[in-house]
């Protein structure tokens, strides 16, 4: 029996085949133009605040390496959460978010509440428990690298 291919090769981008004593040329599919050129986002998530029954600071999340962050806030009677951020870890103002499905922006929320909060060039955030009269509060924030897919956050602070 007689091999069909007796020798091959790739020169650049073409794979050359020597068939039966002649060339053939196959030239190399380039990659999809779909395909991720950047590394996988950056994911942190964190609990900032669990049951709290007391006005209080809670924990930060690491927003430094991320564009965007998402707060889950779940309160239970009566409490104001003040969503705030930092770049020196001491000094903390007012973070404007905004309730997923709308375009008014809130540095506070009083009820159970999914908000989004352009995080570029911020250190840190928090939701702090700023008054507290009964029940409990929970915070949940997640920051990402990713950027929205429309683009980014427009009118966001």
């Amino acid at each position: 029996m007689r091999k069909l291919v007796t020798g091959l090769a790739f020169v650049g981008s073409v794979l050359v085949l020597m068939v039966l004593g002649a060339y053939l040329l196959v030239p190399r599919e380039p990659a999809p133009a779909y395909a991720q050129s950047s590394p996988a986002p950056i994911v942190t998530s964190k609990a900032m605040q669990v049951a709290a029954v007391a006005t209080a600071n809670g924990a930060e999340l690491d927003t430094s390496k991320a564009v965007v962050a998402t707060i889950q806030t779940t309160i239970v009677t009566t409490a104001t959460v003040t969503y705030e951020a930092t770049n020196d870890g001491t000094n903390w103002t007012a973070l404007t978010c905004y309730p997923l499905g709308t375009t008014t922006g809130a540095s506070t929320a009083t009820a159970s509440a999914m908000v989004r909060c352009n995080v570029s060039a911020i250190q840190k955030i928090r939701a702090r428990i700023s008054a507290w009269t009964s029940g409990a509060v929970t915070v949940y924030g997640t920051a990402s690298s990713a950027s929205a897919p429309w683009g980014g956050l427009a009118s966001v602070n």
